[in-house]
Order: C-alpha cells, then sequence, then structure tokens
C-alpha cells in the first residue's frame, strides 16, 4: 500500500507540470509513474481506461505524437511486466557471462536456483519465481524464453525488454562475440591499434553488402543477408550510421540480383530504409 502511494504521489512531480508538450520527456515520466501505481493496485482495467479517456483530450505539439493518451501507450505502457524484464535481463548476462553493473536489477533481490529465479522487491516483499531459458538466434542476438510459477504458457523477451543495465551489459558482450566473427583479423587489428568500432564495421558493413552483388545460390543469399544483418546492428551498437556507400552498393546488389532471389533482401532493406523492387 505504501509503495502504491509512492507511485501515486510522484504522479504529481511538479516539473512535468511546467512544459507546454503532453509528449516532453517530464510528462512521459509521470505517465510512467501513473502505469507501475496501476499496476501495484492490481487493476482490472477500469483505471486504466479512465486515464486513457482523459488524457485523449490533451494533444501533443508534435502531430505525430498524437495525443497524451497515444504518447502513454506509446512510451510509458510497460510491455511485459517489470519482474520478467529483470529476470528475463539478469539470465541473459549470466548466460553471456557479461559484467553487469551493481544496480542493474532495481528494488529486486534475485536468488538464483538453476535456471530459476526468484525475484523479491525490497519494498514490498513481493516474491516471483520463474524459470528463464535463454537462446542465441540466426542473427546472432539472444531472446530470453521466461515462464512464471503458476502461470501457463511462456513470455519470450529479447534485450530491447530489459532494464537499462541488463540491455547494457548484453549488448556489450554481443557486439564482442560479433567483432570476433564478423570482423577479419585486418580490421581487428586496426582496432587494436585505435581506429573506431563504428568506423571498423561500416567498412565490413560495405564490403558484405557489396558481395551480394554477385549472389546465386538461395542458402548462400540468406546466409550473406544474415550476416550482413548483424554487421549493420554492430554500426549501429558504435554510434554509427549507415555509410552511404553501403546504401549505393545495396541498390546495385538489388538490381542485379535475379528476381527469385531478391525477396530475401525484404529485411536488410527494410532496416536500410531502401524500397524493394518487385
Amino acid at each position: 500500500l505504501l509503495e502504491l502511494e509512492r507511485a501515486t504521489l510522484r504522479m504529481f512531480t511538479s516539473c512535468a507540470w511546467f512544459f507546454d508538450d503532453v509528449a516532453g520527456l517530464e510528462p512521459r515520466q509521470v505517465l510512467r509513474y501513473a502505469a507501475r501505481a496501476m499496476q501495484l493496485a492490481q487493476d482490472d482495467g477500469t483505471l486504466r481506461a479512465g486515464l486513457l479517456s482523459r488524457l485523449a483530450l490533451a494533444r501533443s505539439n508534435d502531430p505525430a505524437e498524437g495525443t497524451a493518451a497515444d504518447v502513454f501507450r506509446r512510451h510509458a505502457a510497460p510491455t511485459q511486466p517489470v519482474e520478467l524484464r529483470v529476470a528475463a535481463g539478469w539470465a541473459a548476462s549470466r548466460a553471456l557471462e557479461t559484467e553487469v553493473a551493481a544496480d542493474a536489477a532495481p528494488c529486486f533481490d534475485v536468488h538464483e536456483d538453476g535456471d530459476r529465479l526468484v525475484l523479491t522487491h525490497r519494498r514490498t516483499g513481493a516474491a516471483s519465481g520463474m524459470e528463464c531459458t535463454v537462446r542465441r538466434n540466426r542473427a546472432g542476438g539472444v531472446i530470453v524464453e521466461v515462464c512464471r510459477d503458476g502461470e501457463p504458457g511462456s513470455q519470450v523477451l529479447t534485450p530491447a525488454d530489459f532494464t537499462e543495465g541488463h540491455a547494457a551489459a548484453v549488448s556489450r558482450a554481443l557486439a564482442s562475440d560479433e567483432i570476433h566473427d564478423l570482423l577479419n583479423a585486418d580490421l581487428r587489428a586496426d582496432l587494436l591499434h585505435g581506429t573506431r568500432l563504428d568506423a571498423v564495421a561500416a567498412i565490413a558493413l560495405v564490403q558484405a553488402v557489396r558481395m551480394l552483388r554477385f549472389v546465386v545460390d538461395p542458402e548462400e543469399c540468406e546466409e550473406l543477408v544474415g550476416r550482413t544483418t548483424r554487421l549493420l546492428r554492430l554500426v549501429e551498437h558504435a554510434g554509427g550510421g549507415v555509410p552511404y556507400d553501403a546504401l549505393v552498393a545495396f541498390v546495385a546488389a538489388r538490381d542485379a540480383m535475379p528476381a527469385l532471389l531478391r525477396p530475401q533482401l525484404a529485411p536488410l532493406a527494410d532496416r536500410l530504409g531502401v524500397e524493394l523492387l518487385s
């Protein structure tokens, strides 16, 4: 009850009401407090419906953001319960044997028992048990299947669902793996000599995209598209943008590729923002 009151009071944090746009950082934060309060109140949907009906009356100055109700759905309402997010991030970090910040599991004490985790909230004392299974996907990423005690079925979470500390730790671990898997010896040597990761990964990305132009076998195409997608993610992880040369090379590869193979480029075309011709 006290934790519910705490979240409710936080909804009225004054800085959120000093600005003229409901899509700003401060209103988004107090809407997250409102979402937390409803979760603690074990809302059956009544509180949420009432809140959204009121928020719908306020519009953002940015037409793309829509109403405050849209802002709540897009930026404040949790996609997964926080205990599942913490458990999935914890399990992925342990599986990848990566160092995690001490505050990566906010407000929770975590007890490990093999693949099973028990999370205890430090303020409410509520305990949640769940089993976590960590897998690597074909694109080189990680997914975690979480099954909560006493509930049928499971939820699949990705690093985008993890809390910030675990997401950062998993991202670092995956990037380290990708460096060894995707960069040749010369490019890794450039890293050791001080060249920035975004620059080195961008070179490898351009090289991979250019190779797409010469692919004629479906399996080879699928493998190379997957590799190129991983390189693109590595560039983005390092803070770089898509090199113009990669866009030019992709268009050339798309136009030169046999029509039967071209649909395999669709995931990469979407990531690059390039139209895929029929």
